[in-house]
């Protein structure tokens, strides 16, 4: 299903009906640049970007604040808690199927070298045109500026792939701040960039990979709880600000709406 979320273009992968979204992602030839939007993200995006920035980016919601907010405002069916992480083994099959070939950036030199192990393992025909580090931790502690990846631009340029994966974790949006910068290399030379997070992290054994089953119960934030519950406390305090933002942003939607009849 796609719609606007309060302006953002964004899409909701329903459990088991994900075909129809990895179909669009992979199949489609229009370009697109995919993030993630949960309640986390729609704070820290607002006050980050401009409308027009965002504008350029279609976003896979994420979380359970927001799946309530689809459910209660837009009637979007079951969406659950389905961001990239939960499609990504269903992406990159169809990528092998349709002989695609993807561009893997971001973590650590042994997170990159482990993912890409990872999806020859278990993607065997799966065509990988090139892969880099591009781990920006410092910049998540709140150093400012990019790290230096003119040589991965300039090889992005060169091998063009179909798709380019970036995996820089989720902070501070660099990934975003990325694709920004080189969205005219990205349109000229790929027909998809896709911001995934620390996805990398999780395929290369550093983080914990929740089972498609958990996710389908919508009990992926216990298990996450439980392994890590300082770090889930803190980002259910830092997503309280989520409701501040969804009240205006809903009364500036019903507004709007109320213009429109």
């Amino acid at each position: 299903m796609s719609f606007k979320l309060f302006k953002l273009p964004s899409y909701n992968v329903i459990i088991g009906k994900e075909r129809e979204i990895i179909d669009y992602l992979v199949n489609d030839n229009e370009f697109k640049a995919i993030s993630y939007l949960n309640v986390n993200t729609f704070i820290e995006l607002k006050e980050t970007f401009t409308r027009v920035e965002l504008s350029m980016f279609k976003f896979l919601v994420d979380g359970k604040y927001v799946d309530f907010v689809l459910n209660l405002f837009f009637g979007a069916e079951n969406t659950q808690v389905m961001s990239f992480t939960y499609i990504y083994k269903s992406f990159f099959a169809e990528c092998e199927k349709a002989a695609k070939s993807i561009y893997l950036v971001g973590g650590t030199d042994e997170v990159i070298k482990k993912t890409v192990d990872y999806l020859k393992d278990t993607f065997p025909n799966l065509i990988i045109a090139g892969y880099a580090p591009a781990w920006v931790e410092n910049l998540r502690e709140g150093a400012s500026g990019m790290p230096d990846l003119t040589p991965v631009v300039n090889d992005i340029s060169t091998k063009k792939p179909d798709f380019v994966v970036l995996s820089m974790g989720g902070k501070q949006h660099n990934q975003e701040k990325f694709v920004l910068k080189n969205i005219g290399m990205f349109r000229a030379n790929t027909n998809a960039v896709f911001c995934v997070g620390g996805l990398f992290n999780r395929l290369a054994g550093k983080d914990l990979t929740i089972p498609r089953w958990v996710n389908s119960l919508g009990l992926e934030w216990l298990i996450r709880f439980l392994v890590k519950p300082g770090k889930i406390i803190r980002r259910i305090y830092e997503g309280l600000g989520f409701f501040k933002v969804f009240s205006e942003e809903l009364n500036e939607f019903k507004n709007e709406q109320a213009g429109n009849k």
